[in-house]
């Protein structure tokens, strides 16, 4: 199966979109799980069979199939944790989950395309299966390989808009806040220190490189003010509060 129209599916819909209701609950793991399997078995296959895949296919095949497995980590689309798994993450998102369900099922069938290539038995050596893929399987290794790279495009979009909502929340902390964090003062050292390091770089590159800079120190002070707000009370001030408690309590002889 050849992707012909990929760029179609990441564009939002106006009106149609999956609703939480038409998706069972893991549906991505499930399908995620049935991908890996078609990977395994496709791979396991001994290489004096005649169902074996050629020594080039099989590099490009066991480098599609570590791309995905790190798709799957990274997205955390299987993990002990439910409320931490991607179906979770995206019960109230129905357009993303839709669009993921929709590469993994065009993966799906690119691997079914593979699997069976390789029980029917085709003849691999019509072509040098040392520099080229069998044309038989050229269709089937596009799909795959741009299937895997739209999912890990998703993965890395997601995880950068998370990020930038993250820093947009710490810069706003700093803003309200500069008793706490001095968010000027590090920028003008952070600019400062950069045209020090890289005198003859490009403006552009650094003010990238201070902006950087500056966007970690407000998440530095805005994750520790975080930790001590939900930081419990230590032993030592937890036993100083009750000894001060006990003092208060002794009344005074008359």
């Amino acid at each position: 199966m050849v992707l012909d129209d990929m760029s179609s599916i990441d564009k939002q819909p106006e009106e149609d979109s999956l609703s939480e209701d038409d998706e069972e609950q893991d549906s991505i793991r499930l399908l995620a799980t049935k991908c890996n399997d078609l990977f395994d078995s496709s791979l396991a296959r001994t290489a004096g069979s005649d169902r074996a895949l050629p020594p080039l296919a099989l590099r490009f095949f066991g480098d599609y199939k570590r791309r995905f497995q790190g798709w799957c980590w990274f997205m955390c689309v299987i993990t002990e944790h439910e409320n931490e798994s991607l179906d979770y993450r995206l019960r109230n998102d129905a357009w993303l989950h839709d669009v993921i369900m929709r590469y993994l099922d065009i993966l799906l069938d690119n691997l079914l395309f593979v699997d069976r290539s390789q029980l029917q038995g085709n003849d691999y050596d019509s072509c040098n299966n040392e520099t080229e893929l069998p044309s038989v399987l050229q269709v089937g290794f596009t799909g795959i390989r741009e299937s895997v790279d739209r999912l890990n495009k998703l993965g890395v979009n997601r995880m950068t808009s998370s990020r930038s909502i993250f820093v947009a929340s710490a810069r706003r902390f700093a803003t309200q806040h500069p008793d706490l964090v001095r968010l000027s003062d590090f920028e003008l050292r952070a600019y400062i220190a950069v045209y020090n390091l890289y005198p003859s770089a490009p403006e552009s590159l650094r003010q990238q490189l201070s902006d950087s800079m500056t966007d970690r120190y407000a998440k530095l002070c805005y994750e520790a003010n975080i930790t001590r707000r939900f930081q419990p009370p230590s032993s030592s001030k937890v036993e100083s509060r009750q000894q001060q408690n006990d003092k208060d309590d002794v009344q005074p002889n008359e």
